[in-house]
């Protein structure tokens, strides 16, 4: 039996975000508290 392999699609349709960057945002956000300029600062630091 072979199995196709499933189409990697994006969390949000239409976007760039990957999965990763996502979880990032979500985390820096609520778990450490980061105000979202100082995210922005540190990713355009990137």
């Amino acid at each position: 039996m072979v199995r196709a392999q499933l189409p990697v699609l994006p969390p949000i349709p239409k976007s760039m975000a990957s999965a990763s960057l996502l979880a990032y945002l979500i985390v820096s956000k609520f778990a450490d508290g980061l105000p979202l300029y100082r995210i922005a600062g540190r990713l355009a630091r990137l």
